[in-house]
């Protein structure tokens, strides 16, 4: 298969993996299969030629119009991702501060200095 039909068998498996449903159990594979994914079409940019037949330039069409869905996708995922962990650094704080809840009251009452030699 040339360049740019490995390029384009690439982007519709990255589209693939960008529409499944995401779930707790299946984030992290989800997000390590785009990650593959991405590097793998990173280093196919890098060496595609221009394209010259017009089979090349179908191929080329094609993935401009699956690209900004798939860029939504990607997007949605990352809000996704930073939406969790902000709720997850929330409930650590929630926790200690349930756990310690005195823990931020500076306690400086009763110290006393004694400035005889």
């Amino acid at each position: 298969m040339n360049h740019w039909g490995n390029f384009h068998q690439v982007t519709l498996e990255l589209n693939e993996v960008l529409h499944r449903k995401v779930t707790n159990d299946n984030r992290e594979e989800i997000l390590k299969e785009v990650q593959s994914l991405l590097d793998r079409r990173s280093h196919l940019i890098k060496s595609l030629p221009d394209p010259v037949s017009e089979s090349d330039k179908a191929l080329v069409k094609s993935v401009l119009k699956i690209e900004p869905s798939m860029n939504q996708r990607i997007e949605l995922l990352f809000t996704q991702l930073k939406k969790e962990l902000k709720l997850l650094k929330k409930q650590k704080i929630s926790k200690q501060q349930y756990t310690n809840p005195y823990q931020s009251v500076a306690n400086h009452d009763g110290v006393y200095m004694d400035h005889k030699k």
